[in-house]
């Protein structure tokens, strides 16, 4: 299903999980945006981290720039780290912060201060820096 502006377009059944069907099913997605603007071209789109789902959308619109859920990778950098209560707690405070950027050069500039410090503390979990990686995604998708 795709929806955006309280609309919802092509909402389609997908038999399997791969590229291919859900090429298929976010088909009747562009299909019927294609019958309302036969030049239609999402300049970006916004996704979890399932390269299917990604390739199936460049798939339909080759120019598009996918963007990673901002969402899932903090909920991912959370879910990760709550047993470390501190720790837990300043990634958190970060994610935040970071989210309630003005403009993209400030979520930048957020990102980098964060991954900086990331780098620079040793005793931080591998599965952590690999999550704050994807998040740093977000500005090259």
């Amino acid at each position: 299903m795709t929806a955006a502006v309280g609309c919802f377009l092509g909402v389609g059944l997908s038999s399997s999980a791969d590229a291919d069907d859900l090429a298929n099913a976010y088909g009747v997605f562009a299909t019927e945006a294609w019958e309302h603007q036969p030049d239609y071209q999402p300049q970006t789109v916004t996704l979890d981290g399932w390269e299917a789902t990604q390739t199936s959308w460049k798939r339909l619109f080759p120019t598009i720039v996918v963007m990673r859920c901002f969402l899932h990778v903090v909920l991912g950098i959370q879910e990760r780290c709550r047993s470390q209560k501190e720790l837990y707690k300043r990634l958190s405070q970060d994610l935040w912060h970071l989210s309630h950027s003005l403009n993209p050069a400030q979520f930048g500039q957020r990102l980098r201060r964060l991954w900086e410090w990331a780098n620079a503390n040793p005793d931080l979990p591998q599965v952590l820096r690999d999550k704050l990686a994807k998040l740093r995604g977000c500005l090259r998708s």
